[in-house]
């Protein structure tokens, strides 16, 4: 008898999956990473331009002018927001830089990260920075003091890692209904940027409506908190 007749079937392994699918598999933290990024760029900042000028009663002074506290409320969130933008832009540089520069390619895998998504990825970004911005004001506003705003705003950090840690264990293309979730939606679409697929413009629109109209409702919510005399007194 032939020895083939053990083996009739020959089974070949073959490779189906785009090269920089697989590449940004290994780096499926990275868009968890730039959004941590966002959120911990300004705690230093905001935290003590609110409970920090609190407490060095800064803060009553500063109302004493006839400007409202609405323009007070709004010129702390700009400064913070322009500041907590730069240091994500290099920080989301420095993290392109890094990959580019890592040897996927001696593994086999492929990763275009060039300009066009660094620039793409800032814009989906730039939404988030409003809503984080104002959400961590607000919570430095209603702390107590300049810790307990550093802790509150350490803690609102963990925020990006839900949504990152859930699209680890549910991959797949970003959904319309994920782009109605704060947070998740950004995620799911940076995911689909670094893997190559693209961002529809309909799911980064909708993406950044639900973020703005979170920081619109944070900053609504912190004007009302600063115009409270226990906020300014503590």
């Amino acid at each position: 008898f032939s020895p083939n007749i053990a083996t009739p079937i020959t089974i070949n392994d073959v490779n189906v999956s785009i090269d920089q699918r697989l590449a940004s598999k290994i780096l499926v933290g990275l868009p968890m990473f730039i959004l941590m990024i966002v959120f911990a760029s300004g705690i230093g900042m905001i935290s003590d331009m609110a409970s920090g000028e609190r407490e060095r009663r800064s803060l009553e002074s500063l109302l004493i002018n006839p400007v409202s506290h609405t323009c007070v409320f709004l010129g702390k969130w700009v400064a913070a927001v322009i500041v907590t933008f730069t240091i994500t832009a290099i920080g989301v540089l420095i993290q392109f830089i890094s990959v580019n520069m890592s040897p996927l390619a001696e593994l086999g895998l492929r990763l275009d990260m060039g300009a066009d998504k660094y620039l793409f990825i800032l814009a989906i970004v730039v939404p988030i920075i409003l809503f984080a911005v104002a959400l961590q004001l607000f919570v430095s506003f209603f702390a107590k003091s300049f810790k307990d705003a550093q802790s509150y705003n350490n803690l609102i950090i963990l925020l990006p890692m839900m949504p990152g840690l859930y699209l680890t264990f549910n991959a797949g293309s970003a959904e319309t209904w994920q782009m109605l979730v704060p947070m998740l939606g950004p995620t799911a679409l940076l995911i689909d940027i670094i893997s190559g697929d693209g961002a529809g413009i309909i799911h980064v629109l909708l993406s950044s409506v639900v973020s703005i109209v979170c920081a619109l409702a944070c900053i609504g919510a912190g004007i009302q908190l600063l115009q409270r005399e226990k906020t300014i007194f503590g």
